[in-house]
C-alpha cells in the first residue's frame, strides 16, 4: 500500500486529514504514530474547524518540517529550505485547487454551525477532502521517491 493509500484509508477510517497526511510520514523522519496523531489532531478542519489552512496542507507542512526544519536558532539556512519547500508544496496545491483554507476548498465556512451543516449535505468529508489528502500525500510521495523527503 502507498502512504497515499494509507492517507485515504486512515482518512475515511475517521482521522482529520491532517493526521491522515502526517502519519503515514511519520516513523521515518523520527517520530510515532501516537506522537503524530497528536500533534496533528487540532489542525484538522482548517485548524481546529476555524475557517483557516486545510488539514491536508498542514500535514504535508509538518512533514516538510521534519524532513528540512531547523533545529535551532542558527540555523538560518535550513529554515529558509524548509520555508521554500512550504512554499513550492503551497504553489503545487493552489495550481490544482485554486485555494489552500478548507472555506475556500469547501464553498462553506466549517466554523459556523451552518457552515458545517452545509458541509455534511455537500458530502464534502466523502467527496472533496479525500483529494485534498490524497494530493498532499502523493506529492509527498515524489519526493520521497526523488530522495527529496
Amino acid at each position: 500500500m502507498t502512504k497515499a493509500e494509507k492517507a485515504k484509508e486512515l482518512f475515511a477510517s475517521g482521522l482529520n486529514c491532517a493526521q491522515a497526511v502526517l502519519v503515514p510520514f511519520s516513523d521515518r523522519h523520527g517520530i510515532g504514530e501516537k506522537q503524530a496523531l497528536l500533534i496533528s489532531c487540532g489542525f484538522g478542519g482548517g485548524v481546529g474547524r476555524s475557517d483557516n489552512l486545510c488539514g491536508a496542507v498542514s500535514g504535508a507542512v509538518m512533514v516538510l518540517g521534519l524532513k528540512y526544519g531547523a533545529e535551532k536558532a542558527s540555523e538560518k539556512e535550513k529554515k529558509e529550505l524548509c520555508y521554500a519547500k512550504v512554499r513550492e508544496f503551497i504553489l503545487s496545491f493552489r495550481n490544482k485547487y485554486g485555494e489552500v483554507s478548507c472555506t475556500g476548498l469547501l464553498g462553506c465556512n466549517m466554523s459556523t454551525k451552518e457552515g458545517f451543516e452545509e458541509a455534511k449535505k455537500k458530502e464534502a468529508h466523502t467527496k472533496l477532502c479525500p483529494k485534498f489528502v490524497e494530493f498532499a500525500a502523493l506529492y509527498l510521495e515524489g519526493l520521497e521517491a526523488n530522495k527529496s523527503l
